[in-house]
This record gives C-alpha cells, structure tokens and sequence, in this order.
C-alpha cells in the first residue's frame, strides 16, 4: 500500500460508510511513524482499556494491523470526532480511523479509503420509552447527538427537533440517561454495543 497523499483511515460505517481517508501530506521513503488520529469514544470500535487505559478496538487493531503490515509505526492520539477532519487539513495528523460516514461533502477535503465497515444509523432511548419507535416519532422531540456526526446531520432535518450537541457520544448516552434528551441518534453498532454493555437495564436500541 503506497500512499502518494497521506491523510486518513476512517472508518467508515453509517448508511453509505467508508473507510481509509487520505489527506495531504506527501509520504517519504524515511517515513517511520504514521500520526493517527481517533476518537476513541465508540465502543467496541476504539475505547480505552479499563485495566491497562490504552486505546482498544476494531479500529485500532485495524490501524495497526496495517502499519505493522508497512512497516511502520502507528502513533494513535484520541481526538474529538469533530477534530478529526480539521486535524488532517492542518497536517496535524496523517490518518484517522474512527466511524465516519463517506460523503461528498467530507470527500472534498479528504480522501476515503473503500469501507471496511458498513452499517447505519438508528435510534437509543431509555429502556422505559414507548413513544418512539423510528424515525418518523422524532418530531418535535430532544435528540442527542456527537457533534459533526452524520446523526448530527440527520436530526438537523427532523422538524421542530430540539437537537443537542455533544463533544462525545458517551455524554449524549448520558444525557438520555439523566433524561435530558429523548433520543440518542447515532450508529447502529455502537447503540447496539452501549445497550449491552453500559446501557444494559436502562436503554434500548
């Protein structure tokens, strides 16, 4: 794999999900250490390790499995999801992995790889709800979302929604939790992934 830019690996899993994201930055022949960027918030694809507190995950084997494939050293930095794409712009970092949703938008700036995830978005409320059922109960409702999502994008179109924004999706899973919100909007695996794990007796996907 020879990359002529070097930017991003996102992982890619939402609706029309992608993976690989190159950026700019030219790779050299010396190159030992390729900086990625992560947001290691969505379980069970990064999260941090409760007994050793190192960064984990389908991503992160995925990132490492390819460096170490080059050659290459991965250095992983936990990152905001919404920091990820500026990162790679400023040449901050070289590649990101995380989930993110291709889209036209997001490709004019960075380059995708073909996906290795594909999956959509879906809906978490607290276990005791049963008002919503789907995307057509939302609204006029609260809806959490992480911010610069594809989940962001979605509620933004839902009429008369009151959408609040977070910096990672766990404090959005919270705040349905504390009730502050009605619904969490966000992708499948990751809902699915909280509701058997964290979420377990208290929300449902």
């Amino acid at each position: 794999m020879k990359f002529k830019k070097i930017a991003a690996l996102l992982g890619a899993f939402t609706i029309a999900s992608s993976l690989f994201i190159a950026g700019c930055g030219n790779t050299g022949t010396s190159q030992k250490t390729w900086r990625v960027g992560t947001d290691a918030t969505y379980a069970p694809f990064g999260f941090k390790d409760k007994d050793s507190g190192k960064l984990a995950g389908f991503d992160i084997d995925i990132i490492n499995a390819i460096a170490k494939e080059e050659g290459i050293e991965a250095d992983i930095q936990n990152l905001n999801f919404d920091a990820l794409l500026p990162a790679l712009q400023s040449n901050t970092i070289d590649i990101a992995i995380s989930d993110m949703t291709i889209s036209e938008e997001r490709a004019k700036s960075v380059d995708f790889s073909k996906p290795y995830y594909i999956a959509g978005n879906g809906l978490v409320v607290n276990i005791d709800n049963t008002n919503i059922n789907s995307f057509k109960d939302l609204e006029g409702k609260r809806i959490g979302v992480s911010i610069g999502s594809t989940g962001a994008e979605i509620a933004s179109k839902i009429p008369n929604a009151d959408v609040r924004q977070f910096n990672i999706i766990v404090d959005a899973f919270l705040e349905l939790q504390n009730k502050g919100v009605d619904v969490v909007i966000n992708d499948t695996p990751v809902n699915e992934y909280y509701a058997n794990e964290k979420g377990k007796g208290i929300a449902k996907v």
